[in-house]
């Protein structure tokens, strides 16, 4: 099997990302497989965390636009046996400030006549940051997670999924280029009033835990929805809450049409200030970053799929092609109140 796809997304936050996606993925003995995945993240940005903290041009007075690559390399061995399945995957991934590397360690077993899976997820990440033009930076952190989670079939038409996810976090967990301007009065280094620019420093521990439920059932031969909802909970007292809907439409056995739709909102960190006071110089944590202030989103997705018999040995071709305008609201964030983002993916996979 081979498959590739462009996943492209702009947004009103003078942010483009464009991240095309490799994939080859082939059977070394009856039961055992091998996956090789490339991602490449090329973006450009001139955001609002740019023109806070960015060199500025020669007039002073346009910040200049940044672009970064990051690429990344993921390998899988999968081993199935009856009622049990194993795999193994290891990721790397570089950028010219950022260095990571970890793996995943994931198993599922069916029983009940294959009715009921269960499935436990392990997985470690070793991150390297560093900053540009500054050579003498050097912070990690380090990602630990599990998650267990079962699947339950009710009927023929029916099935339901819930999980429990564990995630921690220790190192840096700041970013390396955001300020935070005491005293401004849009909380950056560039705001009117601000009497002090410090680098944002946001707690070095981050334990969270997700609760994750999902329904899926067929409706006719034609016809099939799904619902689901996530609720998420860290130590630094940020909350979410994430609401899923999807209906789809196959109108014949090759091609499929799915609308899905996502609303979330989140509260704000217990450390988050839209502002911060100029005497608030003996705080021990400031951000101003927006994703960590109290925000909702509303994202739309349309996905068409098409499947295409290329000969008579089985050999397919499958076509699918997603577009989602996607709309963000902050409510306590000095700079911005609002971003308009707009997604659009092609993806082909080839089945040999």
């Amino acid at each position: 099997m081979a498959g590739s796809s462009v996943y492209v997304r702009t947004d009103s936050d003078q942010t483009t990302v464009i991240a095309p996606r490799l994939h080859v993925g082939a059977p070394v003995a009856d039961s055992t497989r091998v996956d090789l995945v490339y991602t490449a993240d090329v973006w450009t940005s001139a955001s609002i965390d740019i023109r806070s903290s960015a060199s500025k041009t020669v007039d002073q007075k346009v910040p200049k636009p940044v672009t970064e690559q990051r690429d990344e390399v993921n390998a899988t061995l999968t081993q199935e046996w009856n009622d049990v399945s194993v795999s193994a995957t290891y990721r790397y991934s570089h950028e010219y400030d950022y260095v990571s590397h970890g793996g995943t360690l994931n198993g599922s077993y069916a029983l009940a006549e294959k009715s009921t899976t269960l499935d436990l997820r392990l997985n470690f990440t070793f991150d390297d940051v560093g900053r540009a033009g500054d050579r003498s930076f050097n912070r990690n952190v380090r990602n630990l997670g599990a998650r267990v989670g079962f699947t339950q079939l009710l009927d023929t038409d029916t099935f339901v999924q819930g999980a429990y996810e564990l995630m921690s976090a220790h190192g840096f967990n700041s970013s390396a280029y955001r300020y935070v301007g005491l005293g401004s009065v849009n909380g950056l280094c560039n705001g009117e009033g601000m009497k002090h620019c410090l680098l944002e420093s946001n707690p070095t521990e981050r334990l969270r835990h997700a609760l994750v439920a999902n329904l899926r059932r067929a409706l006719g031969e034609h016809f099939s929805f799904g619902l689901g909802y996530r609720f998420y909970l860290d130590s630094w007292n940020l909350s979410s809450h994430t609401a899923l809907a999807e209906l789809s439409y196959m109108p014949s056995t090759t091609l499929m049409f799915a609308v899905r739709y996502r609303f979330y909102l989140q509260g704000a960190a217990k450390h988050y200030r839209k502002t911060y006071e100029t005497t608030a110089t003996d705080l021990r944590y400031y951000t101003n970053d927006k994703e960590l202030s109290p925000l909702s989103s509303h994202r739309l997705a349309l996905d068409i799929e098409k499947e295409v018999e290329l000969d008579d040995r089985g050999h397919h071709l499958t076509v699918v092609l997603s577009i989602a305008p996607s709309f963000y609201q902050f409510t306590n964030y000095a700079p911005l109140t609002s971003i308009n983002a707009f997604e659009a993916t092609l993806a082909t996979v080839l089945k040999l």
